[in-house]
């Protein structure tokens, strides 16, 4: 039976198996077993909540916020990958780049959507298990930004800043749920990115995307055009030329494709693609943390000679000049050792910066193979970091905060989290915690004697007997750490503890997964789900980051910008911040304002058995291959399809000639294309929803005239206002579409209603699709069809609100409004005004015209039912109250009674 339950552990949560090895009944039998975990899989993926699905809490304060709530500012950098490789860039140019270049872009005034579902875009985000995963960008958006932006800084001196209502992530009951940065507070916590994976590994930089062509000569295409015998622009024709041209008399032999100035500078044998190794990455670290720069040289000091050697071989290996430097510093001796290169210098210039506040990670070294960074690494840190075994820190510091950011990031593809602050003079400083020195010293080589022993020492200091750790905390576990105490009988007071205040250090957490595994094997008790899920939490790939500072600041451009990922719909910012994404649509404009009634509003308006709702809106599900999304564009043009134009949606102007009286509707031939209308077929629409005038299509306007000889200026007014109005295209009623990916299907969500039309479509499935107009359903499906909609709608909302509610209760409320036939609401109008007592239509609403009425025309109540007897403060007709006594009276003398 242990197997059955096994092969669901992939598919169910770890609480959820939990749960059914703790109340499985004994004896149960292997074929009765496996039909309870198809249940409980089948229940489970018909309750999952899908991305961007609104659910409860977070679905009333969110979903009808404007779009414009629902992104990050301009300046915030973002992690992106494409084509192997890794970007790292401001999401507003990002952002406005690909909309300035029109990508499946979509717009309606209020926010601009590009659908990248086929591009290869991908961004580190968090998954249900914990772990930062490459997934893929479905699209990009940007909206007019609000007044205000949240800034949110936290004790590792990470910062974000977003809307208010910008989703965020938090961990809750074992679970990554998601809360408006509205509702955030001083001490919650948010995930910050610890580890995340190099996918892309990359083994060579090719210098033609740093090094211009008009600047340096490209061996490879010099070869092609002498094959070819084509004119080069430098009167070289042969490859001893090439040599003599790069060294002059030093000749050598070419053994592979090499750049070379076209200044008569000698570059060494540099090749057209240098390998990403481990020496190439020493040398950029020691750049960026020793080194200068000018046209023809590039200088790194250091005193160490173990350090300046791991330059030389560098040098060697390309065949750089070098020389070694000495010098009287201000702190004493200085050694430097300089390279003389044109072409390096002008490399690191481009890549790495110049100058102690301009220097920068180079991009290309985010999608380096792993030897490259850590060479990176190791020379940053033996050059510009110290190692305190009495402080139990790794430490660096520098004058560029960009500087820092990208170590921070580098350092997270070895699972390494490092507290970032700002120190005095313009200084910002990297720390990293003891925890992680022995991670550092197997991934990340020092060189330097003197820091290479000490980070030896500090990673001898075990991590569990230690100074409490403020940083790295895990919360949101409820009872799982005094549920496994009590089940393997060990003492609670600690674990009490922890239950109650919800946060654990990670070390601690080590600790006692230890002490539960020992336990578990010495009692012979099987504890392994709630080991699964503690295992979990000990090796995510983010911590959760407690939030020190909330402040309301001004945005640094008119829009701002978001994404939409699959899965969780989560993405990374560069400062290492996980955040989420509200817009899980299928990217169309005006989605992220479709707004939905919740809570006591949507109660009332259902029991109130209202016609005209406040938002109306439909679940239209789809047959194959629709429902799928493999053919997107037809999807696409499905959704806009059902979508309605008015006339209006497409003009640019109405305006009446006075002297003829006729009407002129000039139209926006861009719009039209957009949606697939000509002017044609616009003129047909108004010609057959606008009787008794005449239409006239011209190439880029309409012109009505009346056919009534009495028309004056007021009735061509009110036609000309009338006219806006006119469905041009899609189903009347239908004002937004929303696709939006349930399962493995997609379903459009609709702002408005009109079941009766868009069932007469053929793509459409006809038997789930849905509105949540009760009157509709009763008109097109009948009254039954409107009493299970009335359950199913209150239920819906009771349920999100996390109430729990009989459903019987509900049923009853749904047979009184539906028992007549027709559909009524519970008002003074409706159900009430067919009660047959006074008192009982009195007790609800208006009771003295109730009571006018009745003793006008000598209405009689038989006080039958509970409501007029409770009024009058005697026994109701039911239960106990139901039975009387009957006596007979004795009779008097002469027959009386």
């Amino acid at each position: 039976m242990a197997d059955t339950i096994s092969e669901y552990e992939d598919k169910l949560p770890p609480k959820v198996i939990g749960e059914i090895r703790n109340n499985l009944p004994k004896g149960v039998s292997e074929t009765k077993l496996r039909k309870i975990m198809e249940a409980v899989y089948e229940e489970y993926q018909n309750a999952k909540v899908q991305p961007g699905e609104s659910v409860g809490l977070i679905s009333a304060e969110s979903i009808g916020e404007p779009g414009t709530q629902m992104s990050i500012d301009y300046g915030e950098k973002v992690i992106i990958k494409n084509q192997n490789k890794i970007k790292i860039i401001r999401i507003g140019e990002f952002v406005d780049k690909i909309i300035g270049k029109k990508i499946n872009y979509m717009n309606n005034g209020n926010t601009e959507i590009c659908d990248l579902t086929n591009a290869e875009l991908f961004v580190p985000a968090l998954s249900q298990n914990e772990k930062v995963e490459w997934k893929k960008v479905t699209a990009i958006s940007r909206h007019k930004s609000p007044e205000n932006l949240l800034r949110i800084n936290t004790r590792s001196g990470r910062q974000i800043t977003a809307t208010p209502y910008h989703s965020f992530v938090i961990r809750k009951n074992n679970k990554i749920t998601t809360v408006a940065g509205s509702s955030l507070k001083i001490g919650n916590r948010i995930p910050a990115a610890r580890k995340i994976v190099n996918l892309t590994n990359n083994e060579f930089l090719k210098l033609e995307e740093y090094l211009p062509k008009t600047q340096y000569i490209y061996e490879s295409e010099l070869r092609k055009a002498i094959n070819k015998e084509e004119n080069f622009a430098l009167p070289i024709k042969s490859y001893e030329q090439i040599n003599n041209y790069a060294q002059g008399n030093n000749k050598f032999q070419l053994t592979q494709n090499c750049v070379y100035m076209r200044q008569n500078h000698s570059s060494g044998q540099i090749p057209e693609a240098l390998e990403l190794d481990y020496l190439f990455g020493f040398f950029v670290g020691a750049y960026l943390a020793e080194g200068t720069h000018t046209q023809h040289y590039v200088g790194i000091t250091n005193v160490s000679e173990e350090y300046l050697h791991q330059i030389t071989k560098f040098a060697k290996k390309y065949n750089i000049n070098y020389k070694i430097k000495y010098e009287a510093g201000e702190y004493g001796k200085s050694t430097t050792l300089l390279l003389y290169s044109t072409l390096i210098a002008d490399l690191v210039n481009k890549t790495c910066g110049k100058g102690a506040y301009n220097k920068h990670i180079p991009e290309f070294a985010h999608s380096a193979k792993t030897q490259f960074v850590s060479g990176l690494l190791g020379a940053y840190f033996d050059g510009d970091g110290n190692i305190s075994v009495t402080r139990r820190v790794i430490r660096a510091s520098s004058c560029s905060r960009q500087l820092i950011d990208g170590v921070a990031m580098l350092l997270s593809q070895f699972g390494i989290f490092a507290a970032k602050s700002a120190g005095n003079k313009n200084q910002y400083l990297l720390s990293i915690s003891y925890r992680y020195a022995a991670q550092f010293k197997e991934k990340i080589r020092l060189v330097v004697p003197r820091k290479r022993i000490a980070l030896e020492k500090l990673a001898r200091i075990p991590g569990f007997n230690t100074s409490y750790d403020l940083i790295d905390m895990i919360e949101g576990y409820g009872d799982t750490l005094s549920k496994l105490g009590k089940k393997l009988d060990i003492p609670g007071r600690l674990l009490n503890k922890f239950t109650k205040k919800q946060k654990i250090g990670r070390q601690a957490l080590k600790k006692y997964v230890g002490i539960f595994e020992s336990a578990s094997k010495e009692k012979n008790i099987s504890v392994n789900a709630e080991l699964k899920i503690l295992k979990t939490m000990l090796n995510s790939d983010v911590v959760w980051d407690e939030i020190t500072k909330l402040e309301f600041v001004k945005p640094t451009s008119e829009y701002v910008y978001d994404f939409s990922v699959e899965d969780l719909e989560t993405f990374t910012t560069f400062d290492g911040i996980i955040t989420h994404n509200t817009l899980n649509t299928f990217h169309f404009a005006g989605v992220a304002e479709m707004n939905v009634t919740l809570g006591l509003p949507r109660i009332i308006e259902i029991l109130d058995g209202r016609k005209e709702l406040e938002n109306p809106m439909m679940e239209i599900y789809l047959k194959k291959p629709y429902a799928t999304g493999k053919r997107i564009e037809e999807l696409r043009q499905l959704a806009l399809q059902i979508k309605e134009t008015k006339l209006h949606d497409i003009a640019t102007e109405f305006s009446i000639n006075i002297t003829d009286l006729t009407i002129e509707i000039k139209l926006n031939k861009e719009k039209m294309k957009e949606i697939d209308v000509t002017i044609g077929k616009a003129a047909d629409a108004v010609s057959k929803q606008l009787k008794g005038y005449t239409i006239k299509d011209n190439k880029d306007s309409i012109i009505l005239k009346s056919r009534s000889k009495d028309d004056n200026f007021n009735e061509a007014y009110k036609t000309k206002e009338k006219v806006k109005s006119v469905t041009i295209k899609g189903v009347k009623g239908i004002s937004q579409v929303l696709p939006v990916k349930r399962e493995d299907e997609f379903v459009i969500i609709t702002a408005g209603s009109n079941l009766a039309d868009v069932l007469q479509l053929e793509e459409v499935d006809a038997y789930r699709t849905t509105t949540n107009n009760i009157f509709e359903i009763e008109q097109v499906l009948g009254i039954e069809a409107a009493r299970q909609a009335i359950v199913n709608e209150i239920f819906k909302v009771i349920e999100s609100q996390g109430l729990n509610v009989d459903v019987r209760h509900i049923m009853l409320v749904a047979d009184t409004m539906c028992v007549s036939g027709t559909l009524k609401g519970i008002t003074r109008y409706g159900v009430v005004s067919e009660k047959s007592s006074v008192l009982a239509r009195a007790s609800f609403e208006t009771p003295i015209k109730h009571i006018i009425n009745a003793a006008l025309v000598g209405e009689v109540d038989n006080l039958d039912s509970v409501v007029e007897n409770v009024m009058i403060n005697q026994p109701v007709p039911i239960g106990t109250g139901l039975p009387s006594l009957t006596v007979k009276s004795p009779e008097k003398k002469g027959g009386e009674k």
